[in-house]
């Protein structure tokens, strides 16, 4: 069932203002919000929570009228998916690294996109937006649309695309918790994705043929899909040599995909062990 606690001040200010307001409510509506996002009710001078008051009313219309459409989309029984990601903090990542990984990788370092193609509108998408912005997104709903945030408000995303986006959201999550794991404080309030990146990015260039062929050759379904035939003849002629645009650019991903989603002890271990490639596979 969608409540409007739902909802942070931030979607109803958004709903709030259409065309149809007057200057004075816009302008009176924008400075309610400023007031509350900037001090909060429990910081707000007496001056303020005065002016609050005085600011409120503006709401109440668009507030019925809200509260009146969520309980005809219950009525009707939408009752759009919201997903949360707790693999982190059961994991005991403290907060500021969470925040400082999330807000610094952008959605392409998901296992998401096929590794042999380097287009798609999907793909691009993803790429610029940062993981915070995907899982906040997707943590939310839509006041306007009544729906899931993410799906309302990123193009060529359909409701059928989120669970293989939830799962690639999930795998790195995992991967977090591991480098955490294994490398202690020395990880606390960085971005746990470059945690031992160059010696690990050393490694996999030393043995990418091999994990390659290995990963192409031990699975028909992975965590992205399938690989057609022409998909791993790309990505073997990357690793194999050949120096033409499409090749650099999927020897590249395929570097920083092994090197994001395996941890430095693991690749020490065995870069070319079946376990170690496993996190790709399905089947």
């Amino acid at each position: 069932m969608i409540k409007l606690d739902d909802f942070t001040a931030e979607d109803l200010i958004k709903v709030s203002l259409d065309y149809r307001c007057g200057r004075e409510k816009i302008d009176g509506i924008y400075e309610l919000y400023s007031l509350l996002r900037n001090n909060g009710l429990e910081n707000a001078s007496a001056a303020d929570l005065k002016r609050i008051r005085e600011l409120l009313p503006l709401l109440d219309r668009k507030f019925a009228d809200t509260e009146k459409r969520i309980a005809n989309a219950n009525e009707k029984g939408k009752n759009p998916q919201i997903y949360t990601f707790e693999t982190l903090k059961e994991a005991k990542v403290d907060d500021e690294t969470i925040s400082k990984t999330d807000k610094f990788n952008k959605g392409d370092v998901l296992l998401f996109r096929n590794p042999a193609r380097l287009y798609g509108f999907k793909n691009y998408r993803l790429g610029m937006l940062t993981i915070e912005e995907i899982k906040n997104r997707l943590g939310r709903f839509d006041l306007g649309k009544l729906d899931n945030a993410f799906v309302a408000s990123v193009r060529n995303f359909g409701h059928s695309s989120i669970p293989k986006l939830v799962n690639s959201i999930n795998a790195y999550d995992k991967q977090l918790a591991r480098v955490y794991r294994e490398t202690g404080n020395r990880s606390r309030g960085v971005n746990l994705l470059e945690v031992d990146k160059k010696e690990k990015q050393e490694i996999v260039r030393d043995n990418i043929r091999e994990m390659t062929e290995l990963l192409i050759d031990s699975g028909t379904e992975y965590v992205w899909g399938e690989l057609s035939d022409a998909d791993k003849f790309k990505m073997y002629n990357a690793v194999t040599g050949s120096r033409s645009y499409e090749s650099l650019k999927i020897y590249e991903y395929l570097l920083n995909m092994f090197a994001n989603y395996t941890t430095l002890n693991q690749l020490k271990q065995g870069a070319t062990k079946p376990k170690t490639l496993r996190k790709f596979i399905v089947k």
